[in-house]
């Protein structure tokens, strides 16, 4: 008999591969090490600080003028 498992139920080797699977790049150095830190863990409180600090990662990519001007070399 085929084991049916419910959408509900998790998977182990689904987690295991996903954390196994490496972040993707954008080829931009700052939004690439947020991607990285971004650690999804068993707790669910913690995800919404971590999609925060890869979010501000990202806007201050792509909005370097709220920042201030850059420094000359």
């Amino acid at each position: 008999m085929e084991e049916h498992r419910s959408v509900e139920e998790p998977d182990d080797r689904d987690a295991a591969a996903r954390a196994a699977a490496p972040p993707p790049t954008t080829g931009h150095a700052e939004i690439d090490r947020a991607l990285a830190d971004l650690d999804l863990g068993e707790d669910v409180h913690q995800h919404h600080d971590a999609y925060a600090a890869a979010v501000e990662a990202v806007q201050r990519a792509l909005n370097p003028a709220a920042q201030g001007p850059r420094p000359q070399p």
